[in-house]
């Protein structure tokens, strides 16, 4: 028989035993074990995954192959590990995978036991969800050992984690590794502080950065503009330690993080760590302040979709969103004559001139802008948004009406699963058959009983909706909206990205009404910051129905509005 082996080392110290801290060794120990019941091990069929958690499911390399060996017949008939707990610590994850193997036709075997670890059997199965159980518990205790000991370095002042830039690790004698001032990089930092004060923006700072050859942060391939936040937001840099902001956890089978309450963070002075002074501090902190406060966010404080920086630092609100119709460039502003009036037009044809695009028409900024504003705030009239909803909403519950009896179907599907699989395991007890007939018939019962669970799990989860309060908030927020549209360019711009589906196409026009553009677009309410109109939005094939066409009649130009260069 052909027997596969699983190998994993774990990345925490819950694994104690000489046997779990070597892959290495678990390989060696599996093939003699193998060679001693007869057995043959293929090189191609041996699985490893080296500083991997037990709890982890879905990075998991070795793994994820030994499970794809097994369609659509596995090619091997026994599976050896050293243990339970190296196919996995999770109480329920790890009985499932054994019971994923078995039902392809896989024994599992102990090399340390010498006995198989199954699920077909009441001792087998009771042995495998106790030591899943106990594994599991393990690794919850190695993981607050871990968080205990980077607790006291941090109280200690020591580095708990990877080095900071602007730092290098060193030690002072007192058991711990410590971070000190790097001056090279602190200079850089500095810079970055200096430069983002006096008014560049986060890229332009990562840009200067890259300009004079300062190495990027080790974590970082490139100064970008997020590293750039990263480091001005760090309060290292002030004198000041803080640990425990976020909290490593395990969700969907895969590693996560969580950001814990401000009460439970550490902070500490460390003033030979201060590489900027206070007044530099406050004037970036002060700035960042100011540019958050100019992005759109709903009533929740939370930000409105995600803002760009050119949101903050276009002057322009449409340049980069209204596209020309002939090339499908962008339209951009720019300023002309002697008084620098800002205007847009095709950058196409700015760039390359007639053969880049034949539009040569410039609007003034503020007569298409006007336009564009009057049609959006039209749009977001609370009684237009408010019947468009509803439509969606009545819609979506004539569908619904379907859904409720599919849920009456499955629910009774659900009752006759349960019937056929108490009646198998009575002629399993009273030996009535074939006992592998009856195995297997329960084996299909019993993934029909996961499918219809599922489906009747889906059919539950979705919320109830009260079309017309979801109306009235909808309502409330465009009205909200449209009082942001006309206030600051950097929202307005956010505001208008949000509501347009698509670019907003401006087609040049020149008749006896004069020079000018006609824009078209289709706009969207599900962005309005409601989550339930998200989800209504979301919701197959009812995307059409939040949403409205946007047009208008030529923007005209009137002199010196438009001219053509």
């Amino acid at each position: 028989m052909i027997a596969a082996i699983y190998a994993r080392k774990s990345t925490d110290d819950s694994d104690r035993n000489e046997e779990a801290r070597s892959t290495t060794r678990q390989v060696e120990r599996a093939t003699e074990y193998a060679h001693a019941k007869g057995w043959t091990v293929d090189p191609r069929f041996v699985f490893v995954d080296d500083a991997v958690s037990g709890a982890e499911w879905k990075h998991r390399d070795g793994w994820n192959a030994l499970l794809a060996a097994l369609e659509p017949r596995p090619p091997f008939g026994v599976l050896v590990v050293s243990e339970l707990s190296r196919i996995g610590r999770d109480t329920v994850r790890t009985p499932a995978a054994v019971l994923a193997l078995e039902e392809a036709g896989v024994e599992v075997r102990s090399y340390l036991s010498d006995a198989p670890i199954t699920l077909a059997d009441e001792s087998g199965e009771i042995s495998t969800v106790f030591n899943s159980l106990a594994a599991s518990f393990e690794r919850r205790r190695a993981r607050q050992r871990t968080r205990d000991a980077l607790e006291r370095r941090a109280r200690a002042g020591a580095a708990t984690g990877r080095r900071t830039y602007g730092y290098q690790h060193a030690r002072n004698g007192d058991g711990y590794v410590h971070q000190v001032v790097d001056e090279a990089e602190a200079a850089a930092v500095r810079q970055a502080f200096a430069l983002y004060a006096d008014g560049a923006s986060l890229a332009g700072v990562a840009r200067a950065l890259t300009a004079r050859g300062v190495p990027p942060p080790p974590q970082s391939p490139a100064w970008s503009g997020g590293a750039v936040r990263d480091l001005l937001r760090r309060t290292m840099y002030r004198g000041e330690v803080t640990w425990g902001k976020r909290q490593a956890i395990m969700r969907g089978g895969t590693a996560a993080l969580k950001h814990r309450a401000e009460a439970d963070w550490i902070t500490a002075p460390a003033p030979g760590l201060r590489i900027v002074d206070d007044d530099l501090w406050a004037r970036v902190h002060e700035r960042l302040g100011a540019v958050g406060a100019t992005f759109a966010r709903r009533r929740d404080g939370r930000l409105l979709g995600r803002p760009s920086g050119e949101d903050v630092e276009s002057r322009y609100l449409l340049s980069g969103i209204a596209a020309c119709s002939i090339c499908g460039a962008s339209l951009v502003g720019k300023l002309r004559g002697p008084d620098r009036t800002p205007y847009y037009g095709c950058v196409r044809r700015h760039k390359a001139g007639p053969r880049g695009c034949r539009n040569g028409l410039l609007i003034r900024q503020d007569v298409l802008d006007a336009e564009v504003l009057g049609v959006l705030v039209r749009a977001l009239d609370p009684k237009i948004v408010a019947e468009a909803v509803r439509g969606a909403v009545a819609d979506l519950q004539a569908d619904r009406a379907g859904a409720v009896a599919r849920r009456a179907a499955v629910a009774a599907d659900l009752g006759q699963v349960a019937a056929r699989e108490r009646r198998l395991l009575d002629a399993l007890v009273d030996g009535d058959g074939t006992a592998e007939a009856i195995r297997g018939r329960l084996r299909e019962e019993l993934a029909r009983r996961d499918a219809l669970t599922a489906e009747l799990t889906r059919l539950d989860l979705e919320p109830a909706i009260d079309g017309e309060k979801l109306a009235q908030d909808v309502a409330q927020r465009a009205q909200d909206v449209r009082a942001v549209l006309g206030r600051h360019v950097a929202q307005a711009r956010q505001i208008v990205r949000l509501l347009l589906v698509d670019r907003l196409v401006c087609e040049p026009c020149d008749d006896a009404g004069g020079r000018g553009y006609a824009f078209r677009a289709l706009g969207t309410y599900r962005k309005l910051g409601v989550p339930a109109v998200e989800r209504l939005g979301n919701h197959g094939g009812h995307t059409d129905a939040c949403r409205v066409g946007l047009s208008t009649p030529p923007a005209r130009a009137r002199r010196p509005v438009a001219r053509r260069p």
